[in-house]
């Protein structure tokens, strides 16, 4: 989605870049496991390969149809290989997402139930893998059992420090859990592991945490950033940029911002949202009230 007029742009000095020998050194280890895979098992590579694909196109979380598609790819992960734990795992993040979005009810349990099954798997099929951890962690967030959620999150990250998807995971997880610091820690682990250009939240997760940690100009700069950059974009995102220009006082651009939210995602339920996935209640009304003065403004 392009940004127009109403939402200003903010140029931040580059990050400095990964080191060469690093990012040589883990491109290395994947080639001799793919190489090791072909000369063994063609079909378990096929299996790795497809998943992987899937693991990348996962964000942005909220796009119901493109999560059916990436949970088509993982399901089929399975079907070639029913011993490749990333099949489940991935599978079973999607599945969780999905439940996240559908409304209270037997299909969403359905997909609970189901998500926390395939983690299981996973576990079963590669406890040592923090991808296997990081899966049944969403599974329990996305249940709204935070602590559990942030118990399984951090073996994850232990087990597998330099995964950028997990990292980013554990990121939402404290984020949405209360434990802004950590989830700028995390955050700002995935910025730094980030070598593929590829489209993770975690720019928008240090500037919803800056928000909720009262530094409302840093939270502007840090979505306009992720924006800039490319980054996926959400009504999370826009909604959380929409309250920082309110809490700043700059009503204009609050306001611009709400209506580019409302052309991209008319109708959307977004304060519900918030509150399904913040733990505090109070740190979900903390974002909808702003949203809340928006609107009255715009009722004037």
């Amino acid at each position: 989605m392009a940004i127009a007029s109403g939402v200003m742009l903010f140029s931040r000095s580059p990050q400095s870049p990964p080191s060469p020998v690093a990012v040589s050194t883990n491109a290395n280890q994947e080639q001799a496991i793919r190489e090791a895979l072909f000369s063994t098992n063609p079909t378990k590579l096929q299996a790795v390969n497809l998943a992987t694909e899937a693991r990348l196109l996962m964000f942005p979380v909220l796009d119901r149809d493109r999560l059916q598609a990436v949970r088509g790819m993982f399901e089929r992960a399975m079907a070639l290989d029913e011993t490749y734990f990333g099949g489940y795992a991935g599978s079973a993040q999607a599945i969780s997402i999905l439940a996240l979005t559908t409304p209270p009810g037997a299909e969403k349990q359905a997909l609970l139930n189901l998500a926390k099954n395939r983690a299981q798997r996973a576990l079963e099929l590669a406890p040592d893998e923090g991808w296997s951890h990081s899966a049944l962690a969403l599974a329990s967030f996305c249940s709204r059992e935070h602590e559990a959620a942030l118990a399984q999150s951090t073996r994850a990250t232990r087990l597998a420090p330099d995964d950028i998807h997990v990292t980013n995971f554990d990121a939402l997880f404290a984020l949405f859990g209360g434990d802004f610091q950590r989830a700028i820690a995390s955050a700002n682990r995935a910025r730094g592991a980030n070598t593929t250009n590829g489209r993770f939240p975690y720019r928008s997760v240090l500037a919803s945490s800056s928000y909720h940690l009262g530094d409302y100009q840093a939270s502007v700069d840090q979505f306009n950033e992720a924006v800039r950059l490319g980054d996926p974009v959400s009504a999370i995102s826009i909604g959380y940029l929409a309250a920082s220009y309110q809490r700043l006082g700059d009503n204009e651009r609050a306001r611009a911002t709400i209506l580019l939210l409302d052309e991209a995602w008319p109708g959307y339920p977004l304060a519900a949202l918030f509150r399904t996935l913040f733990a505090d209640p109070d740190h979900a009304e903390d974002i909808i009230s702003a949203i809340d003065e928006i609107a009255a403004l715009q009722a004037d």
